[in-house]
C-alpha cells in the first residue's frame, strides 16, 4: 500500500501567562506535540528522526493549518523544541499578539476553567524524508 509523505496529527497543549524581562505579559503555549505512539492513521513517526533546527529558526505555530493560505492564521513561534529522554516531542513557544492568537488563547483559558474535557493542542505537519521500507 502507497503512503504519501505527508504528516498530520494532535496532541493537547498547555496555554499559560508569562512575563518577559521587562514584566510585559506574555502568551504561552507549550506540551508534548508528538510521540511514537500509532496515529489515527495508522502512521508511526519518530520523534528522534525531526529536523528541528529548520523548525526552531524558521517556523511558525499556525491555527489549524491555514498559514498557507492565510497568512494572517500565524499565531506565534517556537523558542523551545527538543525529543525528551522518553522520544517525546517538547515544544515551547510564543504567541503574538495579535486578535486571532488573543482569542486562541483565550479559549484555551475557557475550557480550562470550564473544566471541560475539550482542549486545544498541537497538530502537527510535515513531510515525511525517509520511510522505513518494511512498514
Amino acid at each position: 500500500m502507497f503512503r504519501e509523505n505527508k504528516f498530520n496529527f494532535f496532541l493537547p497543549a498547555d496555554f499559560e501567562k508569562a512575563k518577559d524581562r521587562n514584566g510585559k505579559q506574555l502568551m504561552r503555549v507549550k506540551g508534548v506535540a508528538s510521540t511514537s505512539d500509532e496515529d489515527s492513521e495508522g502512521e508511526v513517526l519518530e520523534p528522534v528522526g525531526y529536523e528541528l533546527d529548520r523548525f526552531l529558526r524558521h517556523g511558525f505555530i499556525n491555527y489549524n493549518h491555514l498559514a498557507k493560505s492565510d497568512a494572517a492564521k500565524i499565531i506565534g513561534e517556537p523558542d523551545i523544541a527538543h525529543v525528551t529522554k522518553d522520544g517525546k516531542l517538547y515544544i515551547e513557544g510564543k504567541l503574538y499578539n495579535t486578535e486571532l492568537a488573543k482569542s486562541v488563547y483565550t479559549l484555551a483559558e475557557t475550557l480550562k476553567k470550564a473544566k471541560s474535557k475539550r482542549r486545544l493542542g498541537w497538530s502537527i505537519e510535515g513531510r515525511a524524508l525517509e520511510r522505513d521500507p518494511g512498514n
